[in-house]
């Protein structure tokens, strides 16, 4: 089973990019013969890690856009110096072929109550 979700708005990027600053990457993939984007990877950086945040790609598997697209975030990574990346959720099988490795992870959320909802 692989986990999916609905597409960030556009906005989103936005204030990514306000409040990480340079610490917020763009990967892309571009068609050589018309420029057209075919790919992106959203990388956050920082306390000596790599998130991969937000992925989006066109369904061409002859391309390996996917493939791509994570070999030149971690390869990014490298050359900053950084050498643990998180992945994400998705993609589980794949990321195994490249050597990652699950690990547990504990998040705690301190909910307010909110008269708007």
């Amino acid at each position: 089973y692989e986990y999916t979700s609905a597409p960030y708005p556009p906005d989103y990027f936005v204030r990514i990019k306000e409040n990480f600053g340079d610490d917020a990457l763009m990967v892309t993939i571009r068609e050589k013969t018309t420029d057209r984007f075919l790919g992106f990877m959203l990388l956050l950086y920082g306390r000596g890690s790599c998130v991969h945040q937000y992925i989006g790609f066109h369904k061409r598997d002859e391309l390996f856009l996917w493939h791509n697209l994570t070999l030149e975030s971690i390869g990014d990574a490298i050359r900053r110096g950084v050498r643990r990346i998180n992945m994400g959720v998705t993609h589980t099988q794949a990321k195994r072929k490249f050597g990652a490795v699950a690990r547990k992870n504990v998040t705690f959320v301190k909910m307010t109550a909110d008269e708007n909802l």
